[in-house]
């Protein structure tokens, strides 16, 4: 049995969105978890973000002194730091999962050659992997993995699942 709980702290004053938790001790493939311990953490964006200044959040953001982007809190052990597997839920307000995929991979090969991210470097092989769709469902999912920049583990898988919330032909 796990508990989700909202906001979960990850040292500092930094938080995921949700997080599950054992609700005893535990043993996963010889990892102990205590009730302490997140067995998941899961972190939430809406494709688009609701303000243009955010656009490529998702993946990574350009302040000069936060790492704000959702992959880019995770390879840089912001979040789960302790895991090797997290995931990402993608609202989809606009346009659709095949579009985003597409959208996601173009900026993440903008990065490789541009190097703005002060926190992470960026390649090949961090582009998001096949996409999945269930159009009747719609719902996506695609997996990613990432070279770890800090944090307990060298590398991080990530699930991306997501969601279409709104009308897919809306620009």
């Amino acid at each position: 049995m796990v508990q989700f709980k909202h906001e979960q702290g990850q040292g500092g004053r930094r938080s995921v969105d949700l997080a599950a938790k054992p609700t005893k001790s535990i043993r996963i493939r010889s990892c102990d978890y205590t009730i302490y311990d997140p067995i998941l953490v899961l972190e939430g964006k809406r494709l688009p973000p609701p303000s243009t200044d955010r656009i490529k959040e998702y993946f990574t953001s350009f302040d000069e002194d936060k790492v704000k982007g959702g992959i880019q809190r995770f390879r840089t052990g912001a979040h789960g730091s302790k895991l090797t597997t997290v995931a990402m839920i993608g609202y989809i307000q606009r346009k659709d999962a095949a579009h985003w995929h597409k959208k996601l991979n173009e900026w993440i090969a903008e990065e490789c050659e541009s190097k703005l991210d002060k926190f992470c470097d960026w390649s090949d092989a961090d582009l998001l992997q096949k996409l999945t769709q269930s159009k009747k469902r719609k719902t996506s999912r695609c997996n990613s993995t990432h070279s770890r920049v800090n944090g307990k583990t060298q590398k991080v898988s990530i699930k991306h699942l997501w969601v279409e919330m709104g009308d897919s032909k809306v620009a």
